[in-house]
């Protein structure tokens, strides 16, 4: 005789959580909410995209500043080769990016957000277990790439990610930001496959590599020991508070 399981779910900022524990209330943190969501003057839409590699490298990957000069050249960022001094910190099953430098020279449609050239506020964030939070904002606009990782197996993944952004310039109901959705939507699409494309490689190469597919980080990865750090936690049962907080300067050249 078959038996129907049933689990706590809810619905919130366009997403269906679920919890597939036993007592709801042992959960450890609130779903994650999405950035900007119903707030005045932003646009949000998402995507789904599934990934051949495993929740660690793509959030990692997510939050890497360095390979966006290569794996999106021309898309998102040209190299530079300039110095950008940045600070890590690994607080509360958070690991966040500030990134001290003021000018960053965005291509592609990034151009669209700083066209008076103010001050750029650039963070990336690594959120228990599986989320990260890209922020880019000059002013009251810019945007913000919320990445939600479900896995399906150990190199295999759904992500959802959540786009969410404002225009310098649009009119009440942020209407000209919600006509040009269809154009921003390809646009993150085609930047989004070169991840897909440059994680599957990474898998690939590590799979057949000496580590037996296990990735070594060296002092060259920056916050990635900090992220790897709270994964393992994660895998070993999460007993305990958790690696202890730690801030350090960090210097990339992009």
């Amino acid at each position: 005789m078959g038996r129907l399981a049933r689990f706590p779910t809810r619905e919130q900022d366009g997403l269906v959580y679920v919890y597939l524990g036993k007592d709801v209330t042992q959960a450890r943190a609130e779903p994650f909410r999405v950035p900007y969501w119903n707030e005045r003057g932003w646009t949000v839409y998402f995507m789904v995209t599934r990934f051949a590699n495993g929740v660690t490298n793509l959030v990692e990957n997510f939050m890497d500043v360095p390979h966006t000069s290569f794996v999106h050249r021309g898309w998102f960022r040209n190299p530079t080769r300039k110095r950008v001094p940045s600070t890590v910190k690994r607080h509360a099953g958070r690991v966040r990016m500030t990134y001290h430098q003021e000018e960053d020279a965005l291509t592609g449609l990034g151009r669209l957000f700083n066209p008076r050239g103010l001050p750029l506020v650039h963070t990336d964030e690594f959120i228990v277990p599986n989320v990260t939070r890209v922020d880019y904002q000059w002013g009251d606009s810019g945007f913000a790439i919320n990445s939600q990782c479900t896995p399906i197996g150990p190199t295999d993944t759904l992500v959802y990610t959540a786009i969410s952004y404002r225009l310098p310039v649009d009119v009440p109901g942020a209407w000209v930001g919600r006509a040009l959705t269809p154009l921003v939507r390809w646009y993150t699409r085609q930047v989004i496959q070169q991840d897909v494309r440059i994680m599957e490689t990474q898998r690939q190469g590590l799979k057949g590599g000496p580590g037996g597919g296990v990735y070594s980080s060296t002092e060259a990865d920056l916050h990635h020991a900090d992220i790897e750090a709270y994964r393992r936690w994660l895998r070993e049962g999460a007993h305990g508070p958790g690696p202890e907080d730690a801030e350090r300067d960090v210097v990339f050249w992009v």
